[in-house]
């Protein structure tokens, strides 16, 4: 009897050259324990990566050729703290139902079973999410993170590696931690804001606020789409 060979799910990658070694290498690492994915391609609008192998993967063209892929799911990719509201205009530009993004989460991290974690985010090897918490979509959290208890992380939000948040923290949307930072106890950082590395933060951020040092001070404030400012303020009306 012949064996069954499984077949794996195919895979489009969103986004920059330096995104995506770290995401083929939770793929890999995903795959080793039990075979799952297939990175089928790259796409990126840098005409002059068009054609280039990457990784052993092909850049296929730009991020319009979505349309392109009927049976594909594809990996959020694109963000970083100079980019994390481009990343949401160019999520509502391509305007892809979010049941068509994977969720990729390497096999070391930890996430208590009453948390939840929403469509197409990113959770890296050491990652600990604990009890109560919600990751919305898109969410990106580099290696060794802990999210504390009753966290509310916001869609697009991005952290790099050891961010601690402490339990009851609101994170918005679009938001980017910086590596090492600490948010303390039911602080609210607001939407499209930026806490650098190695921050430790006891107040509330306002939206499209930069912050930097230790203890953090405001340097610069980016504008954050209205949509977002309405939802998150929504979301604390809600949540009291």
């Amino acid at each position: 009897m012949k064996k069954r060979v499984k077949t794996l799910q195919s895979l489009v990658f969103l986004g920059g050259i330096s995104g995506f070694y770290e995401t083929a290498e939770i793929v890999k690492d995903i795959n080793d324990k039990n075979p799952t994915y297939r990175i089928e391609g790259i796409l990126n609008d840098d005409t002059k990566l068009h054609g280039k192998i990457i990784g052993g993967v092909k850049v296929l063209g730009p991020l319009d050729m979505v349309s392109n892929f009927k049976d594909a799911q594809f990996i959020m990719g694109i963000g970083s703290y100079r980019t994390r509201i481009i990343r949401y205009e160019i999520i509502q530009r391509l305007n892809i139902p979010q049941e068509r993004y994977v969720t990729l989460i390497h096999p070391s991290a930890r996430i208590y079973p009453s948390s939840r974690v929403g469509h197409g985010g990113i959770i890296h090897s050491g990652v600990v999410i604990f009890q109560e918490t919600i990751l919305e979509n898109f969410v990106t959290i580099l290696p060794n993170g802990v999210i504390g208890t009753n966290n509310f992380i916001g869609e697009g939000a991005l952290m790099a590696p050891l961010v601690t948040t402490t339990p009851h923290v609101r994170i918005g949307f679009y938001t980017h931690l910086g590596a090492s930072s600490s948010i303390a106890e039911f602080v609210k950082i607001g939407p499209g804001a930026q806490v650098g590395i190695g921050s430790v933060v006891f107040r509330n951020i306002q939206p499209g606020a930069i912050y930097i040092g230790n203890p953090p001070r405001i340097v610069n404030k980016v504008d954050v789409p209205g949509e977002l400012l309405n939802r998150w303020e929504e979301l604390n009306r809600a949540q009291g």
